[in-house]
């Protein structure tokens, strides 16, 4: 049931304080009428990663930025058909017919162009399922299969191909292909019948990538992919309880940290650089699969992001980017409304304050929260009804004015 308390605004100051740390733009308030939840792990120095001399692929077009990568990374990739599926079997059935098809042929650039052309001329553009053997039975797809099935062939021939997804512009999004072969990367979209040098970019620029689908330099620790046009940290498989994101990886700067699985379950605490751009636009990896993480510590000299207490915002407009899930007191910046799931799915939280100048709660604002016990709220705030949505049985809202508290720092 839900309950609510009004406070007397001078009873709040009693040295009941959150900790805070020094990177911290803003205030922390703090919880009111009891003792905080204490972690000595917490205040710790944050460790950010040290500058260097590596390649920001963000600071280039997106075409440069794939074509930069792949010259670098070679032929040497990992591509592990993540993307879509395949069986073994049915594997074995496509290449079994591309070496018959190509049996003739006596180079990689024919071998290649052999079944590029294969695939033009007996794929028809259709909405199906895209994964490549339903593409090799049903001879229909759109661009996502025409790519799948151009990897695969290829593939079963030992030559090296990704997948790209991105935008043909001024269409939308597309699928297409890059293939190495004679020594070096091509540009290839069978959807489209086109094939490029991938030095002539004039003549592809309609195709803009955005993501690649390999792991790149794959190692024990971690592994990164190129997603969102950024060389993004995707992978985390060893990590101390307190994680520095790295500043690079093989003179690769890392610019976005969205992972794609789960964190090492010990990890709690994340640190990020002055090189962190993102933490993921079209998805929030952190989301997902950090579900132990407490806090995040972000370099001042960040020119993308910064924290209060914590969470993550933008640092141009403190636009709200990231709760850790398990963050067991969730102290917010202000904001005129927090619409739907503005606070969703943040697993560890038992309270929460709002900043004076937050002015009105829309239903659905604070969702799936099912330990938040209290939420402290400025009297003049507007709570709409079912603002606070699957919370604690026990849940309350204390009214009050916290901007008395003084900062405290660690």
């Amino acid at each position: 049931m839900k309950k609510l308390y009004y406070v007397i605004p001078l009873l709040l100051n009693c040295g009941l304080f959150s900790a805070c740390s020094s990177e911290d733009d803003e205030m922390c308030l703090a919880p009111a009428l009891e003792e905080p939840t204490t972690n000595d792990f917490f205040g710790a120095t944050p460790r950010f990663p040290e500058k260097d001399s590596s390649t920001n692929l963000s600071q280039t077009s997106s075409i440069t930025a794939v074509n930069n990568l792949l010259k670098k990374v070679g032929p040497e990739i990992d591509n592990g058909f993540a993307s879509f599926k395949i069986t073994d079997a049915q594997y074995q059935e496509i290449k079994t017919f591309t070496d018959e098809l190509v049996a003739a042929e006596t180079s990689e650039a024919k071998v290649y162009v052999k079944i590029f052309d294969w695939i033009v001329a007996n794929v028809r553009y259709e909405w199906g399922d895209n994964d490549p053997y339903a593409v090799f039975l049903n001879r229909h797809a759109v661009c996502q299969g025409y790519a799948n099935l151009l990897n695969v062939m290829l593939h079963t021939q030992g030559i090296p191909v990704v997948n790209i997804n991105g935008f043909l512009e001024p269409l939308g999004g597309h699928a297409w292909n890059y293939v190495y072969y004679a020594n070096k990367w091509w540009v290839s979209d069978p959807t489209n019948n086109g094939r490029f040098n991938l030095t002539a970019t004039d003549s592809y620029k309609h195709l803009v990538p955005q993501s690649i689908d390999i792991d790149i330099y794959p190692t024990e620790e971690s592994v990164c992919r190129f997603s969102e046009k950024r060389f993004n940290l995707a992978r985390v498989r060893q990590a101390d309880e307190m994680f520095t994101v790295p500043y690079s990886k093989n003179g690769i700067r890392i610019t976005s940290f969205s992972p794609d699985s789960l964190l090492p379950a010990n990890v709690r605490e994340i640190c990020l650089g002055v090189n962190i751009e993102s933490l993921g636009e079209e998805f929030l990896g952190l989301m997902h699969y950090a579900p132990n993480v407490e806090r995040v510590y972000i370099d001042d000299q960040n020119k993308y992001l910064k924290t209060h207490c914590g969470v993550v915002y933008k640092k141009t407009n403190s636009e709200l980017v990231y709760i850790p899930s398990a963050m067991p007191i969730v102290e917010l910046l202000p904001v005129a409304v927090m619409g739907k799931n503005y606070v969703v799915n943040i697993s560890g939280m038992e309270e929460l304050i709002l900043a004076p100048g937050t002015k009105r709660l829309e239903a659905y604002a604070v969702e799936n929260c099912p330990k938040l016990r209290r939420a402290y709220i400025p009297e003049d705030t507007e709570i709409d009804p079912q603002a606070f949505y699957n919370v604690h049985p026990d849940f309350e809202i204390i009214r009050g004015d916290l901007t008395c508290i003084p900062e405290i720092t660690m």
